[in-house]
């Protein structure tokens, strides 16, 4: 598939997934360093890595960062085992961030927006009751808290 990519000039992005053998993203790292060329990068989901066990997520960035060209962008809440608001889960998103800028990460950044949970004391940054369900609201306060972690 690499091979594949190339010839159309693209590249092969894998996500650490937590049902997968690349469940966190040292797993996912390890299986691209294995497979060992540079048409595939890593989707690095920090979410996906809190869910599927990982301690730390920002600690195990350092180890795979050069082979990140997309991040996902969502939380999770080990005590619920649900999805989480970005500002309210076990991801540490501002030293996350900062960890990207410096080093120098210009790939792309996706707001996940299968976030529908409606969770306890979080307030929507808009009132959803009339004009967007819980899901596109979610959607739209992780947009915002990034772009207020971006400026």
């Amino acid at each position: 598939m690499c091979r594949v990519a190339d010839t159309a000039d693209c590249r092969l992005v894998l996500e650490n997934e937590a049902v997968c053998w690349g469940d966190t993203g040292t797993a996912a790292a390890a299986l691209i360093r294995a497979v060992g060329d540079e048409h595939l990068s890593l989707c690095w989901d920090p979410g996906n890595s809190a869910r599927a066990g990982s301690a730390g997520p920002l600690a195990e960035y350092g180890a795979l960062a050069d082979l990140v060209s997309h991040v996902h962008l969502k939380n999770f809440d080990p005590s619920t085992g649900d999805w989480a608001l970005m500002d309210t889960g076990i991801v540490d998103w501002p030293a996350q961030f900062r960890a990207l800028a410096n080093d120098g990460y210009a790939g792309h950044l996706v707001v996940e927006t299968h976030t529908a949970i409606e969770p306890a004391g979080a307030s929507p940054i808009i009132d959803a009751s009339e004009t967007l369900s819980a899901l596109e609201s979610n959607s739209l306060r992780n947009l915002q808290y990034t772009r207020s972690l971006l400026s």
